[in-house]
């Protein structure tokens, strides 16, 4: 079997129509999976106090919201179909407006989360900046992103697998699963820092054929054919009556209490040696003339000073010298 060429992908282009065609798909299917009774959405929340000033990165249809979210509530979204959704979620304070370039005042919110977008957002540490802009200081950013394999069973990894071999791929990947996978240092760049980074399996059931059709639906497959999707679907309906484990990541961030500060080093003038005070070592320095013992201007002693070579006239005439009083 071939497996079909990658070719790069815009995924801007990609993911505007994406949203524009199937508004409210993501958070569809993970509302509808489950582990330990909570949804992803949830379990995000589980991470933000109900009173803070929350900023909604990449909202989407306001999830969050739904999830039980009343606190005081902002969301973002580069997407107008998902913000008419998000409206009717009761979400009334939405922007139109990209994670890279926010129309708000520094230090505007106690909280950002950003749910499922983390891994698309372009360009990431402009992105991230912004966030570290309008955050707090010592706010708190709360992500939850894919979350690779860890969590998954082996029936899991079977269907995943099948999925992948339907596709033509090897594998589902992000525009920027690099610098995600290494978030601490990702973040650090901007001031904030990784406090816990959890991964769990939330299981989504195949309960009819509709349900498997729109959970292949909601995958980003940038460049894959209309005719790969189709098979990936009829792979996925005869699961019906079964769950596949989606793995998911909680990751959570906290910024610095104050903005950081370049480091300087001293520089050798800069250094100050300590002075005596005005005890013992003081009634000595007025006395003597010595500072802790030792005088203030270094004493010079013969072997400091530098060697002097004779020059050649100088021996010339000590040579004369000799041989006048040789012959007298």
């Amino acid at each position: 079997m071939t497996r079909s060429r990658h070719h790069p992908t815009d995924w801007g282009t990609y993911l505007s129509a994406f949203h524009q065609e199937r508004p409210g798909i993501t958070e569809e299917i993970l509302a509808a999976s489950t582990s330990a009774g909570n949804t992803p959405y949830e379990w995000l929340l589980e991470l933000i106090p109900q009173e803070a000033n929350l900023l909604d990165l990449a909202c989407g249809s306001a999830p969050l919201l739904r999830a039980g979210w009343t606190g005081p509530w902002v969301g973002v979204d580069r997407s107008p179909a998902e913000l008419d959704l998000a409206r009717a979620s009761g979400g009334q304070s939405v922007v139109v407006g990209a994670a890279h370039d926010l129309q708000f005042d520094d230090h505007s919110f106690a909280v950002v989360a950003c749910s499922m977008a983390l891994m698309l957002l372009d360009p990431l540490d402009e992105c991230l900046a912004e966030v570290a802009r309008v955050l707090a200081p010592g706010g708190i950013v709360a992500f939850l992103l894919p979350g690779g394999p860890g969590p998954l069973t082996d029936g899991d990894l079977w269907r995943w697998g099948r999925l992948l071999v339907a596709l033509r791929r090897t594998r589902f990947e992000y525009p920027n699963d690099r610098p995600v996978r290494h978030l601490d240092v990702t973040v650090r760049r901007h001031g904030l820092a990784v406090v816990t980074d959890d991964r769990r399996r939330f299981a989504y059931s195949f309960s009819n054929p509709d349900a498997a059709d729109r959970f292949v639906d909601s995958l980003y497959l940038p460049g894959v054919p209309a005719t790969r999707t189709q098979a990936a679907q009829r792979v996925a309906n005869a699961w019906v009556g079964c769950e596949i484990g989606i793995p998911l990541r909680r990751v959570f961030v906290r910024a610095a209490a104050r903005a950081p500060r370049a480091l300087r080093l001293p520089t050798a003038s800069a250094v100050r040696r300590p002075q005596p005070g005005p005890g013992v070592s003081g009634a000595l320095e007025q006395k003597t003339g010595l500072r802790n013992g030792a005088p203030r201007t270094p004493i010079t002693t013969r072997t400091d000073r530098p060697v002097r070579t004779s020059s050649r006239r100088s021996r010339s005439r000590h040579r004369r010298r000799s041989g006048g009083r040789q012959g007298g």
